[in-house]
């Protein structure tokens, strides 16, 4: 029964996690950037977002041994 707890913690953990990146790589906004600047800085936030979830999934990885 604890390993279900656990189990079930783990996961909504780890959706708040990913959530939580994906709002602060758009600022909290979906709205799409006009000009090439914001659309750049916006590409780079999306690519630093994919980076922090590969570091927290690699992390949970270590973790588990």
């Amino acid at each position: 029964m604890d390993r279900m707890i656990t189990m079930i913690i783990r996961m909504f953990v780890r959706k708040g996690m990913n959530e939580g990146i994906r709002r602060m790589s758009t600022r909290g906004g979906n709205d799409r950037p006009r000009d090439p600047e914001a659309q750049r800085q916006a590409a780079q936030g999306r690519d630093n977002s994919k980076r922090a979830r590969q570091v927290m999934r690699m992390a949970r990885r270590f973790g588990k041994f």
